[in-house]
């Protein structure tokens, strides 16, 4: 069975190395939307500073499921040595989560890429807000149709 490390080294490194071959490959063959131009170090700060972001968020997150798990004053710098002793089952549940997280991260500086970082950037805040409002709508309208249901059976039971 793979250690913990080894898992979260997996969830982050396998998507992060297909944005860079997809990248590597626009470059070699750019496509209209994508011109060798955009490809400059603004677009490049903009990838590896929210890349550094993205990874500080998984590091929180593991933090803190390791301290759930039993492993109290943890310091940023065991991290990587609790990831090793620890049981691979308690960290198996947050790998979809890691690997989508760099996913979305890769989606994110690719919409740098096209757009340029000023209007990128723009653009991918403003598909975040639409994102959360429309998610936060059918999220709310499944919690009402649910609660329907449950006391529609809940009195259906009784008669």
């Amino acid at each position: 069975m793979k250690s913990g490390k080894r898992l979260v080294i997996e969830a982050v490194t396998v998507p992060l190395v297909a944005w860079v071959v997809i990248w590597m490959f626009l470059y070699v063959h750019p496509i209209p939307n994508i011109r060798r131009e955009n490809f400059n170090a603004s677009w490049l700060i903009t990838a590896v500073v929210s890349l550094f972001l993205v990874l500080a968020f998984i590091g929180l997150v593991l933090k803190r499921r390791l301290r759930k798990a039993g492993f109290t004053d943890l310091k940023f710098k065991e991290l990587p040595k609790v990831l090793e002793k620890v049981n691979p089952e308690i960290i198996s549940d947050l790998m979809s989560g890691i690997f989508r997280a760099i996913l979305i991260w890769g989606a994110f500086s690719s919409v740098v890429l096209i757009n340029g970082p000023e209007k990128g950037i723009t653009l991918a805040m403003d598909y975040a807000l639409v994102f959360i409002t429309v998610g936060l709508l059918l999220i709310v309208s499944m919690v009402i149709l649910l609660i329907y249901l449950w006391t529609f059976l809940r009195y259906s039971m009784k008669v």
